[in-house]
């Protein structure tokens, strides 16, 4: 419940609030109305982010499938030295050192659900706040795709996602030396945020007719060799993992993904060069190549889950992608409107559909209810 009253509450505030709608990067011609536009953007954002937060921090440990196991990391690590643990965790060093300088000040382990927690919700704010051309439409989508509820159960990767999601701000401005730099640290909190190294170049990438027609005729070919291609993958890289069969919604989440990437072609069959603002829509249009690897992978999901980490960190661009074709659209602001509203009601229609179990974070328990 409490998860659908975060969306209630999105659109609530964004009905007081007003944020703008439209590409954040894009100037206005009355710099008093730009600069009370970003403050509009900035206490909405701020506001959901610390939302965000509270549901993630004051969460019990039985909220989230991992959340009890990173708890019980947490208590191990006190007892430990340095030695012991730079030599048990060399891989992904990260968490377990800033569990230990955490646990050198208290052994309480909410904190450290609440220190996560805080990085979570302050870069996917921020990313949303820097990038995205209509943030309610952003925030409101975090519950149904299950993202929020990935970072309430895997610690170690929620961090990694979350510089990611932090890194963007380097790919957005071109700027590869940080990019790479929070890319290490990324790493050193889950090795799998080195499959994430390619989104600076994919940002860079615009995609033509021709490059999407490739893409279309590519997917059905991976579709029918996606089991060959997971074998090879998992005798290279995971081989303790065993390829297993799942049928957890991952064909409904990828016929999202699909039918997302279908308006994206429609929108631009029907503005084509006239339309002036498609040129104009901000970090939005520029993620499309980094949306499309992502709906590539959910091909492999069902064979194994483990994969959907892999994932999350090119899925992420929805944030951006789906709010930049509704405010790319030709139609009135009445039309507009309607199509928010819509949408909005296919996210709840979504999230009790498919993803209320995701993660385990249902039914939700504040820390003091045990």
């Amino acid at each position: 419940m409490i998860y659908a009253l975060f969306m209630i509450l999105a659109i609530v505030l964004a009905l007081l609030v007003r944020p703008p709608i439209g590409a954040p990067s894009l100037g206005q011609a009355d710099p008093a109305a730009a600069r009370n536009a970003q403050r509009r953007r900035r206490i909405y954002c701020a506001l959901l982010g610390i939302c965000l937060f509270l549901i993630s921090a004051l969460r019990a440990s039985t909220v989230g499938s991992d959340t009890r196991t990173s708890l019980g990391h947490f208590q191990r690590i006190h007892l430990m030295n340095w030695e012991t643990i730079l030599y048990l965790y060399q891989e992904e060093p990260g968490f377990y050192i800033v569990a230990k300088l955490l646990s050198l000040w208290t052994y309480d382990g909410q904190w450290m659900l609440a220190l996560y927690s805080l990085l979570y919700a302050f870069s996917v704010s921020w990313y949303i706040y820097r990038n995205s051309a209509d943030c309610l439409i952003s925030f409101s989508m975090l519950i149904p795709f299950m993202f929020f509820a990935f970072s309430m159960t895997g610690l170690r990767q929620t961090a990694a996602i979350s510089i990611v999601l932090l890194s963007f701000e380097f790919v957005r401005t071109r700027k590869a030396l940080p990019y790479f730099l929070l890319m290490l640290l990324a790493i050193a909190f889950h090795r799998s945020a080195i499959l994430a190294l390619p989104i600076y170049y994919l940002y860079s990438i615009r995609m033509t007719p021709f490059k999407r027609l490739v893409l279309l005729l590519l997917i059905p070919a991976i579709y029918l060799f996606r089991y060959n291609i997971i074998t090879l993958l998992q005798r290279w890289f995971y081989s303790d993992y065993q390829i297993d069969r799942s049928t957890n919604n991952t064909w409904a989440t990828f016929a999202v993904y699909f039918l997302i990437w279908a308006a994206k072609l429609y929108l631009l069959a029907i503005a084509g060069r006239a339309a002036p603002h498609v040129a104009q829509c901000g970090p939005g249009r520029q993620v499309e190549a980094i949306f499309i690897i992502g709906f590539i992978i959910q091909l492999f999901v069902p064979f194994e889950p483990n994969i959907f980490r892999i994932g999350l960190y090119y899925q992420s661009s929805v944030l951006l992608l789906v709010p930049q074709i509704t405010s790319e659209s030709r139609l009135s602001l009445r039309s507009r409107r309607l199509i928010r509203i819509a949408y909005i009601a296919v996210m709840f229609l979504m999230y009790y559909g498919f993803t209320y179990q995701a993660a385990e974070v249902n039914p939700y328990r504040f820390f003091w209810q045990g």
